[in-house]
């Protein structure tokens, strides 16, 4: 498949290049050819977002290039502002540093196959933006030691070798650790990775395609986003084997329990539900601050006793609510319908009064042969002047009675009006009789997948969650669409640990460490199994030790749990002992945060039978305690493999019931769904039970109740030697330690780029700060603006710079001279606005062409 680059740009160059021609510079890619060979099945905005880094000193490169790599366009962040202090006093100097610092992402951006160089840099940025070589290079540095740039796979051209040998030891070897340990090796460290499995990988696990079964993840599998996710750049780098991507539908097909289609409009009727539920719990715990519930009589409170709402509890109160809303309104109805009946039963008693009054009248009137044939009964009773008074008194009698039967009549014609309105009433009113409860079985079924879903999403039951801050890291998800690779995403990780010391069935037992080093003792075993969760045999052992300058801890949180409780189910085979121990304010972080469970079934086909265009779809359970059982299946592409899920409480079934059990429900489930498309049984099939994985214990961390938001934090902190919090030789990485990113992949790799610069920082040294005291940026913002194309633009006042002036920022106690020759600041920023609109309209035309030239192949 070809390339998403424009079709009439230069052809790209091998990205081997540099390495087989022996170069020691880095060669120019105008046209990026990323490996990733299903982009053009990706929505033109995202096709065309890999290819805008062509657009050397164009707004919009330099705003992709900043958003790839998660910092902000157009101001700096808190750690450059600590760094380079003397660019923040004016909003032109900003502008200035934030130029070089994003031109400098761009030219990673265009060619992540080979390290950025520093005169790579300086030969690339235009003039006057290079004279301040001072700056460049800071800004180079920066941006390399806290991994914005060169990372990850890419060919190094520098021989980096520290004034003394320094070791690191990372222990595990899963996306932390190989990210740790390979940007640690480029900075120059002596690294030695100690895994305790027989593979590398960690949580990230896939099964080796052979001849006759294609490859399948068993752990992580979904790269969240594409826009700022590193793992994009692992995929650019793997030029050697190339991956193929797979985009991830958005709306996907549910299916009931007997195989039925659920009709679309009713799922988004309950899914509109489910979010607004959301939207009510988010009020209720950040507008109106309750966050606890006292259980003898469920009301909520804010302040005082009570124990902490979970998640789950919350969703049954608003449910509890609504319900109770439901009944409020269908009592209303049914009282009022109840007053109609009455006004209809009251029209009727009337009715039938009028319509006996009319008979006794008849009756009279018949007997006195007043009443003619036609049964007029208006007849006049003539008088014919002499009448006797009993003659006198019977016809004023039938008078009489001709009158009452004619109030009679128009009261019986009244009451029968009134019957008729209220008839008319009452059956209009049974056409809006409101619902009998908020959701009947059918549409509660629904919700509890979407909360099954949910489940998934967090990895463990709702009832433990903690209803505040469960999402604290949402405002950091990467956008654009979801994607999985047809290779594994395990082909990608594992690529991390070429080339590095790896020790595989090292079993970490101890880390003692002081100011002087670390001692590590680890266990040499061999193990007769390497299926998730089953337990192993150990056929040799061997205790051994290693001393090194810092150790890197990266284990998942649910092996540092093991490290708090001696009385465990699991095996203690995977536990680790601090010498000295842990701080208490890192045993009460690892405790309070939660470690979820999730299990997958991998079934393998000879071929697809679903709808291989949808990369999923649901299924309804028949109980709430059952919704998170093989209630969502996954598929890849077009392999003829189905990833089936366990989530929340039927997480653990994976190790309760014989495995040919679940095989068969799941294939029960597929022939309900597909009929005689689908076969009898799967060509094979594996099950996943992490949460009975020593070297695991579970899947990824999550906001448990009782946790908080910092609890990331301290997890993340090195333990120091001293009060200053300047020196440590124990640091930890992993998804646990990443607020913003924590329980994904990406989460856990940023956090190995972390922990390496930290680790740089101490023993290589800080970069210095390059200027006076940090003013406050904020402060300075008042002449920043935009003009109508989102283009940053800044109103030049005050400057009075002149050309090559020199600027003096030395003061007593700085730690460098800084004095350099600035250029004039003014032409620079004019120059800059000055090819935004030739460079934006170039951009269109040449955006325009190649998607012209697309729709054409």
């Amino acid at each position: 498949m070809s390339s998403a680059s424009s079709s009439n740009s230069s052809p790209p160059q091998d990205g081997k290049g540099s390495q087989l021609n022996g170069a020691t510079t880095r060669s120019r890619r105008h046209n990026v050819d990323y490996g990733v060979r299903s982009l053009a099945k990706l929505s033109t905005r995202e096709v065309n977002a890999f290819d805008v880094y062509r657009w050397e000193e164009d707004d919009l490169s330099l705003r992709s290039a900043a958003v790839q790599a998660r910092l902000p366009y157009d101001k700096m962040t808190p750690r450059e502002i600590e760094l380079f202090p003397e660019m923040v006093r004016s909003q032109h100097s900003v502008s200035l540093f934030l130029y070089i610092r994003n031109k400098t992402l761009v030219q990673w951006q265009l060619n992540q196959l080979v390290e950025l160089t520093f005169s790579s840099i300086q030969k690339e940025l235009p003039e006057p933006f290079n004279s301040d070589v001072e700056l460049v290079k800071s800004i180079h540095n920066y941006l390399e030691r806290y991994g914005y740039i060169n990372y990850g796979l890419f060919i190094p051209l520098t021989n980096r070798k520290l004034d003394k040998n320094l070791t690191v030891i990372v222990i595990g070897a899963g996306t932390s650790g190989l990210a740790a340990a390979r940007q640690l090796k480029f900075f120059g460290f002596e690294v030695i990775v100690l895994e305790a499995r027989p593979r590398i990988g960690g949580r990230v696990y896939t099964i080796r395609g052979t001849s006759d079964l294609p490859p399948a993840d068993m752990g992580g599998m979904i790269i969240k986003g594409i826009v700022g996710n590193p793992l994009i750049t692992l995929i650019h780098q793997n030029q050697q084997n190339p991956c193929n991507i797979v985009k991830m539908t958005q709306k996907i097909p549910i299916y009931d329990s007997n195989g039925k289609l659920i009709d679309s409009r009713k799922d988004e009727m309950i899914k509109n539900s489910f979010n607004q539920i959301l939207d009510t719990i988010s009020y209720i715990v950040e507008g109106m601050g309750i966050t606890k519930i006292i259980d003898d009589s469920n009301n909520l409170i804010k302040k005082g006793g009570g124990r902490k709402l979970t998640l789950g509890d919350a969703f049954q109160l608003i449910l509890s609510q609504h319900e109770l809303r439901v009944k409020t309104r269908l009592m209303k109805y049914w009282k009022k319908y109840e007053q109609l009946c009455f006004k209809l039963k009251d029209a009727c008693e009337k009715m039938k009064t009028c319509r006996n009054a009319i008979d006794g009248c008849m009756d009279i009137l018949n007997k006195n042969g007043v009443l003619l044939d036609n049964g007029n009964l208006f007849l006049e009773l003539n008088f014919d002047g002499q009448i006797s008074e009993e003659l006198l008194n019977r016809k004023m009698s039938l008078r009489s009675t001709r009158f009452c039967l004619q109030m009679a009549v128009n009261a019986h014609e009244e009451a029968a009006k009134e019957r008729r309105e209220i008839e008319e009433i009452l059956n209009e009113y049974k056409n809006i009789a409101p619902s009998q409860v908020y959701m009947n079985t059918y549409d509660k079924r629904i919700l509890d997948f979407h909360l099954a879903n949910l489940e998934y999403c967090i990895g463990a039951p709702l009832r433990t969650v903690a209803v505040k801050d469960w999402n604290q890291n949402s405002p950091y998800d990467f956008t654009e669409s979801h994607m999985s690779v047809k290779e594994g995403l395990g082909s990608i990780i594992e690529r991390l640990g070429n080339d590095l010391n790896i020790q595989l069935n090292c079993i970490v037992k101890n880390i003692k460490y002081n100011k002087e080093g670390v001692v590590v003792t680890y266990l040499t075993k061999i193990e007769n199994s390497n299926n998730i969760g089953e337990s192993s045999r150990i056929i040799e052992k061997k205790i051994n030790t290693i001393k090194a300058d810092a150790v890197l801890c990266t284990v998942p949180l649910g092996v540092l749990k093991k490290t708090l409780i001696t009385d465990n189910t699991l095996s203690d085979l995977s536990a680790i002992q601090f010498d000295p121990q842990l701080p208490k304010w890192k045993i009460e972080s690892i405790a309070r945060l939660g470690f979820g469970s999730l299990n997958k079934l991998t079934l393998f086909f000879e071929k697809p039978f679903w709808d291989i265009s949808k990369s999923s779809f649901g299924r309804l359970n028949d109980t709430t305690g059952s919704r998170g059982e093989l209630f969502l299946f996954h598929s890849n592409g077009d392999l003829p493999v189905l990833v089936s899920l366990f989530a929340g409480e039927a997480a653990s079934i994976t190790g309760q019931l014989e495995e040919r059990i679940i095989v068969q429900k799941a294939m029960n489930i597929l022939n309900k769904i597909f009929g005689n498309n689908c076969p009898l049984e799967p060509k094979n099939y594996t099950l996943t039970k992490w949460h009975l994985d020593p070297y695991s214990c579970g899947c990824y961390s999550y906001m448990k109740n009782g946790s908080l938001p910092e609890d990331y934090d301290k997890l993340a902190e090195p333990l120091y030697l001293d009060n200053k919090k300047q020196f440590s030789r124990v640091f930890f990485a992993g998804e646990h330690t990443n607020k913003q990113y924590s329980s994904s992949v990406h989460g856990a790799f940023l956090s190995g780029l972390r922990e390496a610069g930290r680790i740089a920082d101490i023993f290589i040294g800080q970069l210095s700060p390059l200027g006076e005291d940090v003013q406050n940026y904020e402060n300075n913002n008042e002449n920043e603006c935009f003009d109508n194309q989102g283009l940053l633009s800044f109103e030049c006042q005050n400057l009075n710079i002149k050309e090559k002036e020199i600027v003096n920022n030395n003061k007593p106690g700085t730690s460098k001279n800084l004095s350099v020759k600035r250029p004039n600041r003014e032409i620079t920023i004019n120059k800059l606005n000055n090819n935004k609109k030739s460079k934006m309209n170039e951009y269109e035309e040449e955006k325009e062409e190649k998607m012209k030239k697309m729709k054409n192949n």
